[in-house]
């Protein structure tokens, strides 16, 4: 338990140095195997693999909208790949928005964290209609039976509005 009296990373490693990695590690196994020699130096990992996710969280803890932090923790939770398709997938419904000026959605289902998250994008001159999305997530809390889903509306160009539905 080095960690415990050295802190998170350790600054100095001999050859006879033996890392066991766990999981949900790979970063600091990455790090650890290359100050080691074991594999190409990298530096040191931070939680938030994608800089568009860290943006995105950043702007929900700024809103401080009830609830944000469930929405941050599902975001951050995610693993690199998913973080990277939710990013190529919203900048898709961007540029679809942009050219046709309606809404479009993208969303994920994470059936082990039992909730769904659907990021809903607009342009600003395309209308928002509140019924609809209510009844989106609805029909996908009943459709997955997930306990939470989560909707960010996001128009173009402006604030980012989180929406956060349960199950009762």
């Amino acid at each position: 338990m080095w960690f415990l009296s050295e802190g998170l990373y350790i600054n100095k490693l001999d050859q006879n140095d033996i890392i066991i990695p766990h999981g949900y590690t790979e970063l600091l196994d990455d790090y650890y195997y290359g100050v080691s020699g074991i594999k190409p130096i990298i530096s040191k990992p931070k939680l938030i693999r994608n800089q568009e996710i860290l943006k995105l969280i950043k702007s929900l803890e700024n809103i401080g909208k009830l609830g944000y932090s469930e929405i941050n923790s599902l975001l951050i939770n995610v693993d690199k790949e998913t973080q990277n398709e939710m990013v190529k997938r919203i900048r898709e419904a961007k540029h679809k928005s942009k050219k046709d000026n309606i809404y479009h959605d993208v969303t994920f289902g994470f059936d082990e964290m039992s909730c769904g998250i659907t990021f809903y994008i607009g342009s600003r001159k395309s209308k928002l209609n509140s019924k609809k999305i209510k009844k989106y997530c609805k029909d996908k809390l009943k459709k997955y039976n997930y306990k939470s889903w989560y909707l960010i509306v996001k128009k173009i160009s402006s604030k980012i509005y989180p929406v956060i539905y349960r199950s009762k």
